[in-house]
């Protein structure tokens, strides 16, 4: 007998008779690779009632039908559909991804886990993300419909039983796969749908036509197998390096994919474009998105990861002949394909490391220069980017020409301002008033901007700054009358007292400026530290070192008398809100409460 959901106004649905029952009176067993959350619609099926309605009936202040359950399944949901149904626990847990975790990924979270596609929706809110696929010729010979486990995987995209590509959208209305929401209500209560049941058309999904069906190709079609097998079996065959964990080279396929998802960027051609270039793909054929972020790929449809995939397998195959070979046919070195992970497998890191990690041979300016003199007395002319580059090896081939003939830039090197030296320069931040960069030099550690445009100031300048203090004007005008900052003008009248005879007393004003203070309290001139500043008036305050108590300069502070504060005890004892009575005097609430308080202190001392 399939029990009935009955609903209280404001109570949460539940099961009649309570739910104790050992068993449910529909408990049917989960299928073989069935996925958790495929189980769970065919429980509530077999109930009468939508999946919502069946999890708040079972698990009603758990959420449940808002978890991502096939990544870190709950143990209470385990258990409850251990003992309501009578399936043992392991045959339980096999229907979660927990069997791939230390296999495919490594999940800390059940955000953005590595292979699995995503439940929600995306960022912009537009249509929901497809987080499910399925083969439509699976779904038409079960005699139950299910989806299967490895249809939740973004590594799978081919169905190897049917050699067809998977769907992940209906073939109807385009949305995407959500089975929790394929049972609904009608007006009258009674369950429409099946779990083949598009949530938004309502059509079936095993009625594929012909038309949108995908046939794989045999190379794609035999890697799909291999990355089965490999999932199944635990542990890859590597060239060079024999059997390893089928994490580590599934963690290395990732990376990959992650480099052939970065577009170009700072007009440097990317990974991206070069293999697209190299295996006959066009961008225009995909819809990438434009932001490079790790979990791009499974944010993918199926038909654009399937060919990613492809492209992937090539770069990979026949390991690493063919990859070195790209990678050196492009000028891609170990920076350029090992920078996005610094926790490469062994196996990927050992070649590319030894192979594409050796550094360039970098020439010197003599050499550059009788390059140029050479092809200048041989064509008469300067020489043009075009007719310097044939001299030079293939890695030195960023270089920057100006009127004269090649700039002082070389790949990642820069002439210092200083040193007069062509080095390796690092970046040193940005200058804060015009955002220029600026960069250091490897050789003498000096930091400089290239064609800064700094403003010298004229002896004149420091000369007027040093009479404008010694006649009374404060740093702060002198330094708004000359267009400069306060801290320059205090070095000014430094240098310019230790150069006048006779100017003490000017350096001894000036240290008093800076880190001397009488301090109201102990009445004392000691040093002083700054304290943040009055809330609500931004009036600067300072703690004494002496005293260690902390003041505002020239503080307005206005005293009240004895009469307001008798006012508001007498408007409190009225009945009278704390905040009326401040509102009235014009004071603060905690004023007015202090008031009260050494009133009431005061008359009990007089009892």
């Amino acid at each position: 007998m399939v029990e009935k959901m009955t609903e209280e106004k404001g109570a949460a649905p539940r099961l009649d008779y309570g739910n104790w029952r050992r068993v449910w009176p529909a408990p049917i067993k989960p299928l073989e690779d069935e996925l958790l959350s495929s189980w769970l619609v065919r429980l509530s099926e077999a109930h009468g009632l939508t999946f919502s309605n069946f999890c708040r009936a079972v698990w009603p202040k758990k959420g449940v039908r808002l978890l991502d359950l096939e990544v870190l399944p709950k143990a209470e949901v385990l258990n409850t559909l251990t003992e309501k149904t009578g399936t043992p626990m392991a045959r339980v847990e096999a229907t979660t991804l927990i069997e791939y975790d230390g296999r495919l990924f490594i999940a800390s979270s059940a955000r953005n886990v590595q292979w699995v596609l995503r439940y929600g929706r995306n960022r912009n809110g537009e249509e929901p993300q497809c987080s499910l696929q399925y083969c439509p010729e699976c779904l038409k010979e079960d005699e139950a419909p299910y989806f299967r486990r490895q249809w939740r995987l973004a590594l799978v995209v081919i169905c190897p039983r049917h050699r067809l590509q998977l769907r992940d959208c209906c073939h109807m209305c385009g949305q995407a796969v959500r089975i929790i929401r394929s049972l609904v209500n009608d007006a009258e209560g009674r369950l429409l749908g099946t779990i083949t049941t598009c949530w938004n058309c309502r059509v079936d999904l095993r009625a594929l036509p012909e038309n949108p069906r995908v046939s794989a190709p045999p190379a794609e079609l035999e890697y799909q197998r291999v990355l089965l097998e490999s999932l199944r079996e635990g542990w890859v065959e590597i060239r060079g390096d024999g059997p390893v964990f089928s994490y580590l080279y599934f963690d290395v396929l990732y990376h990959v994919l992650v480099l052939l998802l970065r577009p170009e960027s700072k007009g440097r051609r990317s990974i991206q474009q070069q293999a697209f270039e190299r295996y006959g793909l066009s961008s225009s054929e995909l819809a990438l998105p434009e932001k490079p972020q790790s979990w791009n790929f499974m944010r993918l449809r199926v038909d654009d990861r399937r060919k990613l995939l492809s492209l992937a397998s090539q770069l990979l195959a026949d390991w690493p002949n063919e990859f070195l070979a790209f990678c050196r046919a492009n000028n891609f070195g170990y920076t350029e394909v090992g920078r996005f992970n610094k926790t490469l497998p062994y196996w990927f890191h050992r070649v590319v490391y030894e192979q594409l990690g050796r550094g360039r041979y970098c020439y010197t300016k003599q050499e550059l220069d009788s390059i140029i003199d050479y092809l200048q007395r041989k064509n008469g002319h300067a020489p043009t980017r075009q007719e310097v580059l044939p001299y030079l090896s293939d890695g030195l081939r960023d270089i920057r020409f100006g009127a004269w003939g090649p700039t002082r830039t070389i790949g990642k090197k820069r002439e210092c301002p200083y040193c007069q030296k062509i080095t390796i320069y690092r970046k040193a931040g940005f200058v804060p008033t015009n955002g220029k960069p600026r960069f250091k030099c490897a050789q003498c550690q000096r930091s400089y901007t290239p064609n800064s445009t700094q403003v010298a100031h004229t002896k004149e300048e420091r000369s007027t700054a040093f009479q404008l203090y010694v006649e009374g004007h404060r740093i702060s005008d002198i330094a708004r009358r000359l267009s400069v900052s306060r801290t320059a003008v205090r070095n000014w009248i430094k240098a310019e007292a230790h150069q006048t005879p006779g100017s003490e007393s000017v350096l001894l004003s000036l240290m008093r400026i800076e880190i001397e203070r009488e301090c109201p309290y102990c009445q004392q001139v000691t040093i002083h530290g700054k304290a943040g500043f009055v809330a609500g008036s931004d009036k600067p305050r300072f703690k004494c070192k002496q005293c260690q108590r902390s003041y505002t300069p020239n503080r307005s502070r206005v005293v009240r008398t004895k009469e307001e504060r008798s006012t508001a005890f007498g408007l409190y004892v009225e009945g009278h809100r704390v905040s009326d009575i401040a509102r009235r005097l014009e004071v603060s609430e905690t004023a007015v409460r202090g008031w009260i308080k050494a009133h009431q202190a005061s008359e009990l001392q007089s009892v």
